[in-house]
Formats: structure tokens, C-alpha cells, sequence
């Protein structure tokens, strides 16, 4: 998955598919049995973010490649006490993938503090996009201050509350992705 944070980027592949995703779109891949694909950043002020998410290859081998782009009016936006919360992956969001993740973007008010539950096994990662803030895990109390551009993983062991506060000057704005720790499944580059 390709998520442009701002700009634009190209894409084209193996299955004909020739497109342009803009700020706060993304293009998701599901290379299934098997595609070739390019990207590029249009224009010197694109910046995106890509990850891979391993899906349970002796299935999604079976299955043909596809490509869907999603345009940033295609995301629910929901707010909460002043946050604004982007779903872009799992429930209630137009991507669904072969694969347990779920992905926001959340945009934190200066001063702010947005909370969410961490599940027990599960491993958040977040990518501070903008602003600078602090993550809090409410069991150990630990404290991981976060500027723009930072890439902060957190495992939960048991479930635990996050939070997050943004510092008063500027938005604080981050993609938050969420999946389990261990799968019962061989992960890509792993043997069955």
C-alpha cells in the first residue's frame, strides 16, 4: 500500500493499470499470483509512505493480482473532542485487505490528547507525519516523544491504554497502523 501524504505519485504495472494518486489517497496492491509494478513521485514536494503487509501466501498465491486506488474523499472521517480520526484500513474503511491491519489517520489539536486501546498480542506502528508530541502507555507509564517524521512501534503484551498528546504549538498529525504481533501463518521469506 502506497499512502500519499502530500502530492502526487505515479503508478503503473503488469495488469495495464496507469495512475496518478493525489494527497491523501492510496493505492493498494494485492500482488496475489503475481504482477510488476512502478511508482514516482510527480512533482518535488510528493511525500508518501509505502509498507507491505505479509498475507497468508499459500492462499493469497491462488488468488489473481489486483490494484484499487481510494481518492481522500473515499475515506470516513470522524470526530472526537476536537480529533479528527481518518479510517483507512479495516472496519468501516474502503480498504480491506488479506491480511488482520487496520489504519487511521489521526490529527491531534495542539495541547490534545488522543487515547485508544492497545489489544493484547497486538503491535502498533505510527508514523508522525506533522507536529511533535509524547506517546504514554498507561500500565508502565513510559513516556516516547515523537516529532515529524518519527516511526514509534509499540507492542502490547497485555492490553494496555495508549495516548498520545500533542505539544500547544501545531497540529500533531500521525498514521496509526495496527496489527497482531504473531501470526498462525509463515510469513513471507519464512518455511512453512
Amino acid at each position: 500500500m502506497s499512502y500519499v501524504l502530500q502530492g502526487e505519485i505515479g503508478h503503473r504495472d503488469t495488469l495495464g493499470t496507469v495512475s496518478h494518486v493525489r494527497t491523501g489517497g492510496a493505492q493498494v496492491m494485492q500482488t496475489g499470483s503475481g504482477v510488476s509494478h512502478e511508482e514516482e513521485t510527480l512533482g518535488s514536494d510528493t511525500q508518501f509512505f509505502q509498507i507491505w503487509f505479509d498475507p497468508n501466501l499459500q492462499e493469497a498465491i491462488h488468488h489473481l493480482p489486483t490494484y484499487r486506488e481510494f481518492r481522500l474523499e473515499d475515506f470516513p472521517v470522524y470526530q472526537t473532542e476536537g480529533i479528527t480520526i481518518k479510517h483507512v484500513i479495516g472496519e468501516g474503511a474502503p480498504v480491506s485487505l488479506v491480511a488482520p491491519v487496520s489504519m487511521q489517520e489521526v490529527t491531534i489539536p495542539p495541547g490534545a490528547e488522543y487515547h485508544r486501546i492497545l489489544g493484547a498480542g497486538q503491535t502498533l506502528a505510527a508514523v508522525t507525519i506533522t507536529g511533535e508530541g509524547t506517546w504514554r502507555a498507561e500500565r508502565t507509564q513510559q513516556e516516547i516523544p515523537v516529532q515529524s517524521k518519527d516511526f514509534t512501534v509499540i507492542h502490547a503484551g497485555d492490553e494496555t491504554v495508549l495516548s498520545i498528546k500533542g505539544k500547544k504549538a501545531g497540529a500533531l498529525r500521525l498514521a496509526i497502523i495496527e496489527v497482531p504481533s504473531q501470526v498462525d501463518y509463515p510469513l513471507y521469506g519464512e518455511t512453512a
